[in-house]
C-alpha cells in the first residue's frame, strides 16, 4: 500500500494523462499562477533560447515540458478558503449524515443507515479493494522511486552506505500516477539546526560498528517501488517488506532482483495488517516465523497510514513503532490536509467516510493529515479516543506544499504532503 520548507524537494513534473481532469470546484478555490512566455512559430531559435534561459532564472524549478512547479506558500486565507469549501460540501459528501431527532422514517434517516452500511462495508472489505488494485495495475501503477537519499539524507547515508550520494539526481513515479523527475539542489534538504542536533543519538546508534549491515523495514511496500532501487544500490542491505495485500507481496516475490536478494537471505516479504500485532505477520516461505520486534534500524511508512481507518491508526502506529530498535527511526511521508485530492473528494457526493477520510473510485480509502494528528499519533497525547501515543521523539515534522502549473492549460494543481522522522528512545 500504498511528503518544513527546509526539507522540500525541487521537482520537475512531466505531463500526465490526468493533468486536465481536476474538478472545477478546485479551480474556483485557488488562483492560477502567472503563465510563462509562449513562443510564436516566427520566433527565432536565438529568441527561444534567450527566453528559455530567462525562464530558468525566474523559476528555479522550470521544466522544458508542459508542467513545472514552485514552492507553495500557504496563507491563512488559503487555508480558510479550503476549510470553508469542505464545510460547504460536507452534507453532500458525507455518506453518514446526522441522525434525525424524529422517530418516523425520513430521507435523512434512511440515508444515515445506508451510509453506515457502506462505511462498515468498506472497512470489512478493505483487503479486497487493495488486492483488486494490484490485480488491475500489477507493477505498472508506480515506477521505482529513487528519491530517499534526497528526502531522508540523515538516514539514507547509513542504509545506503558507500553508495549514498546526496547530490545524485532522482526520478520516481509520484503519488497517484504523477511522473516526476527530481533535480533538487542538495541545499534544499539541509536540515535545520534543531534536526541536526537531534541526529546525534542516531549517529551514536548507527556508528557503533562501521561495518554494520543495517536492517530496513518497509511497511506498506506495495510491489517494491522503494525497496528495489535500494537493493540495486546497496548489495549489503538487509530488508524486510510488509504489505496488507497478498497480491502485492506475490508480485514482489516474482521480481528477479528481489528473488536474488531472498536467495542471499537479505530480503523477505510478508503479508501484514498493521492494525494487528507483529505476531500476526504471515511467514514467508520457507515457513519460518522470526520475531520482528525491535529488529529494524529504520522503518519506512510512506503513503500507507492514510489508507487505514482513523479509529485504528493509533494501534497501527504502536505496532509500527514496535518494529524499530531503541534509537531506530521511522521515516514517514503521507497526504496532507487540503491536498488537491482531498479538495476533489471533499466536493463529490458520497465520498466522505468521516472527518478528512474518504473513499476513492476504486474502493480504497484515504485520510488527509495535519501536523497535530501526527504529533498525537507519534508523540505522547494519543489520537482520537486513545489517550496515549507512541511516545517517539519527533526529529522532523512539517508540510510539503507545491504548486504545479500546466503550461498549455494555464491551470494550477496544489499538492500537500506531510513528512516526519520519529525516533524510539533508548530508555
Amino acid at each position: 500500500m500504498s511528503s518544513n520548507q527546509e526539507t522540500n524537494t525541487r521537482t520537475n513534473i512531466a505531463p500526465s494523462s490526468n493533468t486536465s481532469s481536476i474538478s472545477a470546484s478546485y479551480y474556483l478555490l485557488y488562483n492560477t499562477l502567472p503563465s510563462p512566455p509562449l513562443h510564436s512559430p516566427q520566433s527565432s531559435e536565438e529568441e527561444r533560447k534567450k527566453e528559455s534561459s530567462t525562464d530558468k532564472e525566474r523559476h528555479p524549478s522550470y521544466s522544458s515540458g508542459t508542467t513545472f512547479w514552485e514552492e507553495d506558500k500557504w496563507s491563512e486565507e488559503f487555508e480558510l478558503k479550503a476549510k470553508k469549501t469542505l464545510e460547504r460540501n460536507k452534507q453532500k459528501c458525507q455518506l453518514v449524515s446526522t441522525i434525525p431527532s424524529c422517530s418516523k422514517p425520513s430521507a435523512s434517516s434512511i440515508r444515515y443507515h445506508n451510509g453506515t452500511f457502506w462505511v462498515h462495508k468498506y472497512e470489512k472489505e478493505a483487503h479486497l479493494h487493495w488486492d483488486g488494485f494490484y490485480e488491475r495495475n500489477q507493477t505498472n501503477f508506480f515506477k521505482d522511486r529513487h528519491y530517499l537519499h534526497k528526502t531522508f539524507p540523515n538516514e539514507a547515508r547509513y542504509f545506503m552506505g558507500e553508495y549514498f550520494d546526496a547530490d545524485a539526481e532522482s526520478e520516481f513515479e509520484g503519488e497517484e500516477g504523477e511522473t516526476v523527475v527530481v533535480e533538487e539542489d542538495s541545499k534544499v534538504y539541509a536540515h535545520n539546526a534543531r534536526v541536526q542536533a537531534n541526529s546525534s543519538n542516531l549517529e551514536k546508534h548507527c556508528q557503533e560498528d562501521s561495518n554494520k549491515i543495517y536492517t530496513l523495514f518497509e511497511i506498506g511496500c506495495g510491489v517494491g517501488n522503494n525497496i528495489l532501487p535500494l537493493l540495486s544500490k546497496n548489495p549489503h542491505l538487509d530488508v524486510r517488506c510488509f504489505d496488507f495485500s497478498s497480491i502485492a507481496i506475490d508480485l514482489l516475490n516474482q521480481n528477479m532482483q528481489f528473488m536474488k536478494a531472498v536467495e542471499e537471505r537479505r530480503a523477505s516479504a510478508h503479508v501484514w495488517d498493521i492494525t494487528k500485532t507483529l505476531d500476526s505477520v504471515i511467514p514467508a516461505a520457507p515457513l519460518e516465523q522470526p520475531s520482528f520486534y525491535n529488529k529494524a534500524d529504520f522503518s519506512m511508512l510512506l503513503f500507507c497510514l492514510s489508507a487505514i481507518n482513523p479509529e485504528k491508526m493509533q494501534t497501527a502506529v504502536h505496532n509500527v513503532a514496535a518494529t524499530i530498535k531503541p534509537g531506530g527511526v521511522i521515516l514517514f511521508r503521507d497526504y496532507g490536509r487540503y491536498d488537491e485530492a482531498q479538495m476533489k473528494l471533499g466536493t463529490q457526493r458520497g465520498k466522505g467516510l468521516g472527518e478528512n477520510f474518504y473513499v476513492k473510485h476504486d474502493g480504497t480509502r484515504c485520510y488527509y493529515f495535519d501536523l497535530d494528528d501526527l504529533k498525537k499519533l507519534f508523540g505522547e497525547d494519543g489520537f482520537g479516543k486513545n489517550d496515549k501515543g507512541a511516545c517517539l521523539e519527533i526529529l522532523e515534522l512539517d508540510y510539503i506544499r507545491r504548486s504545479y502549473m500546466n503550461r498549455s492549460t494555464k491551470t494550477v494543481r496544489r499538492r500537500v504532503w506531510v513528512q516526519g522522522r520519529f525516533r524510539k528512545p533508548f530508555c
